[in-house]
């Protein structure tokens, strides 16, 4: 397979790059291992509710001030600040482990705290890939990212699951702390050119405003983080059901459940490596949603494990083919002194919608089954293609009128 390396061609972005493949590892691992602490010290799945809860919700309630500051402030600063916090976090937790002193609520504590930085540390690294690759190569950039974080996904808790045998649980916190120094000296080694920052005319909460107006006076930056949400709602909550599914309803085992996530994972990288060339209006037409309608469905319908397998790793590969072009229309359309804070509210839409969803999802489980929670959900996307198609029809129909 051929695959353009456009992005990776400039300095800057190569040292980028570099970083985040090695910090997104030891992130994914520390999720991991963090996962298995909490399950370890409280015996409760509740307790794993509310320790993500307690990340998920500071990162969606920080996100419009994060906007505001990648606006007005250096934005390679912030992720330097973003990125030296985050590493004292891992070692907090390390330190913690390491003296027998950890309790549940030092973990939901410093999720809470992680959550904040995994706000401002999204949107300015979203807002950067613009000042780190020419225009023209900005699709290719944010693809590449796309890639690095699906990698990591499968790499980080295959790490883990390895070293919390081999070394436990403190040394694999450790270990994520180190990993952040290779993103702060990829930062400090770039070379940018100064942006033109203009300076704050308002208070920030009317800043936040003028953000949310342009996003809702610019249709198509509208369109596009309209779909965002409705894809982190409607599609992504199938993940959740996947162990019901694994154990439930196909009779499997852990490993039948490492197969439908490890399936969809390499689905979303050979997705996102789809859109590394060239980007197409075909990606973002009615079939990509009527293609996620019908894998979802597949997989609620589905009683065979193959089968099963199939549809997740399809359901991973259209999601994540489709995401990157929304990211790149945007930053295309956007203008840069916007930059920040419409990405903030890109994010927010996906932090928002995504437990939300998911939060639906597991409460028509309990009522309905995960079966026809899932083909509901696949239906959604079904009738929103349709939607979207008798749209580009009438457009077709005026246009020749």
């Amino acid at each position: 397979m051929h695959l353009p390396l456009d992005a990776l061609k400039h300095r800057n972005y190569r040292l980028y790059f570099t970083g985040q493949l090695l910090s997104m590892v030891g992130t994914w691992m520390q999720s991991t291992v963090q996962a298995w602490l909490v399950y370890r010290l409280s015996g409760s799945a509740t307790w794993l509710g509310i320790v993500t809860f307690s990340m998920q919700l500071p990162a969606f309630l920080a996100s419009p001030m994060a906007g505001v500051v990648a606006d007005r402030v250096d934005r390679r600063k912030i992720l330097l600040w973003a990125e030296a916090i985050g590493m004292l976090q891992a070692f907090a937790l390390a330190a913690l482990v390491l003296t027998g002193h950890v309790e549940l609520w030092h973990v939901a504590a410093l999720s809470m705290v992680l959550g904040v930085v995994h706000a401002f540390e999204m949107t300015s690294r979203h807002s950067l890939a613009a000042e780190l690759v020419p225009r023209t190569d900005l699709h290719n950039a944010i693809a590449w990212n796309s890639v690095t974080m699906n990698g990591s996904r499968i790499v980080g808790p295959a790490l883990a699951g390895v070293l919390i045998v081999q070394v436990g649980e403190a040394w694999c916190f450790l270990l994520n702390g180190l990993s952040f120094l290779a993103v702060i000296l990829g930062l400090l080694l770039m070379r940018l050119q100064p942006r033109n920052i203009e300076p704050a005319m308002s208070r920030p909460l009317e800043q936040i405003r003028e953000g949310a107006l342009y996003v809702l006076k610019n249709r198509n930056i509208l369109k596009l983080v309209g779909l965002t949400a409705f894809i982190g709602f409607f599609g992504f909550p199938y993940a959740v059901l996947l162990p019901v599914f694994a154990k439930g309803i196909l009779g499997g085992d852990s490993r039948t459940l490492g197969f439908l996530i490890g399936a969809a994972g390499v689905g979303a990288i050979l997705g996102a490596f789809r859109g590394l060339g060239k980007p197409s209006e075909s990606s973002t037409d009615s079939r990509q949603f009527l293609l996620i309608g019908v894998s979802i469905c597949t997989l609620g319908l589905s009683r065979s494990v193959s089968l099963s397998i199939a549809a997740t790793f399809f359901i991973g590969f259209f999601m994540m083919g489709i995401l990157p072009v929304f990211n790149t229309t945007i930053q295309h359309l956007v203008e840069d002194s916007f930059r920040g804070r419409v990405l903030s509210i890109y994010t927010m839409g996906f932090l928002g919608s995504m437990p939300l969803g998911s939060l639906l999802c597991g409460w028509l489980t309990d009522h309905f089954g995960a079966p026809a929670v899932q083909v509901s959900f696949g239906a959604v996307f079904l009738l929103l293609s349709a939607s979207l198609n008798c749209k580009s029809c009438m457009k077709w129909v005026n246009s020749r009128a």
